[in-house]
């Protein structure tokens, strides 16, 4: 038994093996359990079961928020990724399958409700980190196109701004050409540019 092992009885204690438990039994559980075997199976690079964990059904139904969690999370871990290897490529396979879980929840909910923007904000994002820079900034600038009112336009002008700025694109000042009445950080990531 390794000094993280722990068991009850004859049953390891580790994440793949609560989950199957919780699975098999159908039980609702507790809205901090899927976060916490997320987050495990996240540090332990096993993004699979991470997602199987991140949706455990809470009270008999998965939320919106927890599908929210789970892009949110590949995004910040993708970004780790990049930040502590700077892309070497090793990395890129473990990036890879962050960016699949992260799509295949993204597509769920856009199927369910196409025009849902934070959805659409994070497949954005995926494609720029999957190496469609041109695809994910046109949805990034569409987002912004439109007369939607939320914090999320702050976050897609704020991508836009960190991705433009990372590959040298021309076409930065022009985020800022008008001033956006709908985007409550409008003035302060002007003035970071």
């Amino acid at each position: 038994m390794s000094r993280d092992s722990i068991k009850l009885g004859e049953i390891d204690l580790n994440v793949e093996n609560i989950l199957s438990l919780l699975e098999d039994k159908s039980v609702g559980v507790p809205s901090w359990l899927p976060l916490l075997l997320g987050s495990k199976a996240a540090s332990d690079k096993n993004p699979k079961l991470a997602l199987r964990a991140f949706l455990l059904p809470i009270n008999g139904k998965v939320s919106i928020s927890q599908s929210y969690n789970v892009m949110f999370e590949s995004i910040r871990i993708i970004e780790s990724i990049q930040e502590v290897n700077k892309g070497q490529d090793e990395d890129k396979g473990q990036i890879q399958e962050w960016l699949e879980v992260g799509q295949a929840v993204a597509q769920e909910i856009l199927q369910a409700n196409p025009t849902d923007q934070a959805a659409r904000l994070m497949t954005g994002i995926f494609y720029v980190y999957g190496g469609d820079y041109k695809r994910g900034t046109k949805i990034l600038t569409k987002l912004l196109a439109s007369n939607g009112v939320g914090l999320w336009r702050s976050v897609a002008r704020y991508y836009l701004v960190k991705l433009m700025k990372e590959k040298g694109d021309k076409k930065l000042e022009n985020l800022f050409d008008q001033e956006d009445k709908f985007d409550p950080l409008f003035k302060f990531l002007k003035s970071s540019v």
